[in-house]
């Protein structure tokens, strides 16, 4: 008896189980509830998010690579500016140049002797031009008409060069001065 009541039990555990079986497959097998032309949609959306995402994969890898081949070491980055330190603009330029053409270290360039004749050469010539006043260079024609206009565009002439250059070129009259009798 108790055989025949296991039996039936087995039975119906796996008769339910079964149908528990068989219930899932139905909602899996049923297809959803979407029109084949929201399906179609849906897929088409799923393919373009698939393409961006490899594109987007691909831009990374490549950045990735770039920025590991070209990263900056913190070291030579201090070692570049003080090379450059006490340099003007001119002179860092020249150096980045003299580096570039010799294939050689920016501070062995700094260290080179072309470098070093050149450097005290442009030194001289800015101290020469600080000297100097622009509007005053030697061997620049200040009483040219050309260079009176310059000179009064530039406002570097004093008020009396100014009236004096207004009178004479007829754009004032001057009044101060006595016409002959």
């Amino acid at each position: 008896m108790e055989e025949t009541t296991q039996k039936q039990e087995e039975e119906e555990t796996s008769g339910t189980q079964t149908q528990e079986t068989s219930n899932e497959e139905q909602e899996t097998s049923q297809p959803p509830a979407v029109s084949k032309e929201e399906f179609e949609g849906l897929k088409k959306k799923n393919e373009q998010l698939f393409a961006r995402l490899k594109k987007t994969e691909e831009k990374l890898d490549k950045a990735s690579k770039t920025q590991t081949g070209t990263g900056l070491d913190p070291e030579e980055v201090v070692k570049t500016m003080a090379t450059f330190e006490g340099l003007d603009n001119a002179e860092r330029l020249r150096l980045i140049q003299e580096s570039k053409i010799k294939g050689i270290s920016l501070d062995d360039a700094r260290k080179d002797e072309d470098f070093g004749l050149w450097q005290q050469a442009h030194k001289k010539k800015v101290e020469k031009e600080k000297v100097i006043p622009p509007s005053t260079k030697q061997g620049s024609d200040t009483t040219s008409p050309k260079a009176r206009v310059e000179r009064f565009r530039s406002g570097q002439m004093t008020p009396q060069e100014e009236n004096e250059f207004l009178v004479d070129s007829g754009i004032m009259k001057d009044y101060s001065r006595k016409k002959p009798a």
